[in-house]
Order: structure tokens, then sequence, then C-alpha cells
């Protein structure tokens, strides 16, 4: 576990400023207290409108609250899925990660959550099954046999002329 010192060092606040991931910091009540430009971009907002918000009274999402909460009894909290900013109301996918710090007595003071999005990869997995479901839909139906072979020669997809034969 990280300690709060650590933290406010040189080091960790060049990582934390020009991280590729969204980063903010948060109290026991879930209220944002710093957070990167980064996140806000993420969240389709500005730092100014989420800096100080509540998450616990403003964010409808349970997962959130309960990712904090993990947080704070020394567990780590994640939120993964799809995600609608009441911010910025920018709709994503995201991998968040909840943990807490402790100061020198062990005591969580605050919390720090890592915000990861996937919403590129999301939809291009979507957009890769649904050509798939074409292509299968498509090669199924053809009149004419068809198949497919893998490259140690085993089939692995044909359509119905051919499996009428077989």
């Amino acid at each position: 576990m990280h300690t709060y010192d650590a933290f406010n060092t040189d080091m960790y606040r060049t990582l934390f400023e020009h991280s590729l991931l969204g980063v903010f910091l948060f109290t026991h009540e879930g209220v944002i207290t710093e957070c990167n430009v980064r996140f806000a971009v993420i969240m389709g907002t500005t730092q100014e409108k989420l800096i100080g918000l509540n998450m616990f009274k403003e964010l409808p999402d349970k997962r959130i609250h309960d990712a904090i909460c993990k947080a704070f009894i020394g567990e780590h909290g994640t939120v993964y899925g799809e995600y609608t900013s009441v911010t910025g109301g920018k709709k994503s996918f995201l991998h968040t990660l909840f943990f807490g710090i402790k100061d020198e007595e062990k005591s969580e003071i605050k919390g720090i959550a890592i915000v990861d999005d996937l919403t590129d990869l999301y939809e291009t997995k979507k957009q890769l099954l649904t050509t798939h479901t074409l292509i299968e839909t498509i090669m199924k139906n053809l009149p004419d046999m068809v198949w497919a072979k893998d490259l140690e020669g085993e089939f692995i997809a044909s359509n119905k002329r051919l499996e009428a034969l077989l």
C-alpha cells in the first residue's frame, strides 16, 4: 500500500498529471478532490466540474459506491462495464480500479482511482462479432458448396449445401 508522503513526491505528481489513464483522488465521503486532465477527457467534461463531485450523492451507479467502500477497508474495488458520465453525458466502456492510500499510522486517509477507457476496444469487438455473424449467415445460405479450413487443414466452417452432402 502506498503512503501519502510517497504520493506527494515529484515523480508521483508527474505520473498523476501525465498518465495515459484517468486518475482521481477522493475522500472517505466519496468527494473527488483532485483529478488529471485525462480523467476529465474520459468523462467528457472539465476538471472543474469533477473536483468537488460527491460520488455517493451524485452518481446513481451502486457499483461505484461499492468500489469506494472496498478501497477504504483495505481491498481494491473494481468497476468494469458501460458507464455514462453524469457531468459530461459521455457514454464509455471503462475499467476502473479503486484503492485506499494509507498514512504512516496505516490508516486509510484517501482513495485513488485509475480509469482505463476501453471504449474503442469494446466497439471494435462488437463490430467484429457483427461482421462474423454476417459472414456466417451469408456463407450458410449460399446455394453453392462452401467451406473453410484452418492452417492445419481441419474444417472450421461449411454451409448447408455441403453439410447436406456429408
